[in-house]
């Protein structure tokens, strides 16, 4: 598999809210091991396929971190490759990216905040909670009382996407145990899915390695 980067180094010592994290996340991103079952909820279908060559013009409308940097993944389980976008920056409340349609099906994406202290993860994405269905929405107040997230989306075979993703400042136990500050970064609007649904403490979704994402 290839490499990825900083986001697939090696574990680190964590307490509190961080290894509640960590201990979830990096062990089924790193070992292939089932994530465990969330409530029943039902699941989007895999999209058509998109005609060969096909791109998409993926765009996150983003409230809460202008100077966030945001970073898309693919990883299947089942495949060999691991594909990866470049850093963009969030510019005046919007990060797009242009990338080919196939790689929306199993994507998720890493966002770091400037502000975020030693947490010992990096944020993703929550694209689904547990316990919403397709089209809810969520607010802050919450995304803080979720205990389960799924990092992956089911994607998308248009030729144009726009995600409406919030970012909040959370404070948390950080990696040396002391209080720091962390990013919550979640798709407002509940998209479609794939599976596995991983642990998300006070609705913060976080892992030292891509996100594994199981086709339907």
């Amino acid at each position: 598999m290839k490499s990825i980067g900083p986001v697939r180094r090696g574990a680190l010592a964590m307490t509190g809210l961080a290894a509640g994290l960590l201990a979830t996340l990096a062990g089924a991103a790193t070992t292939g091991a089932a994530a465990q079952p969330a409530q029943p909820v039902p699941q989007a279908t895999t999209p058509a396929a998109a005609p060969a060559g096909q791109r998409t013009a993926l765009a996150f409308l983003v409230d809460g971190c202008n100077r966030c940097h945001v970073r898309l993944y693919q990883a299947v389980r089942g495949r060999d490759h691991v594909w990866e976008s470049k850093v963009h920056r969030v510019r005046d409340g919007r990060v797009s990216f242009d990338i080919a349609t196939r790689h929306t099906h199993g994507l998720s994406a890493s966002v770091r905040a400037p502000w975020e202290g030693n947490t010992g993860f990096v944020t993703q994405i929550a694209f689904r909670y547990g316990h919403e269905a397709v089209g809810s929405e969520v607010s802050n107040r919450e995304a803080r009382t979720k205990h389960r997230a799924a990092g992956c989306w089911a994607g998308t075979t248009d030729t144009a996407a726009l995600l409406p993703l919030v970012v909040r400042k959370v404070t948390i136990p950080g990696a040396d145990g002391s209080p720091t500050t962390a990013a919550r970064a979640w798709i407002s609007t509940t998209a479609d899915w794939w599976q596995p649904m991983f642990r998300a403490d006070k609705g913060i979704l976080g892992a030292q390695d891509v996100l594994p994402c199981e086709r339907p």
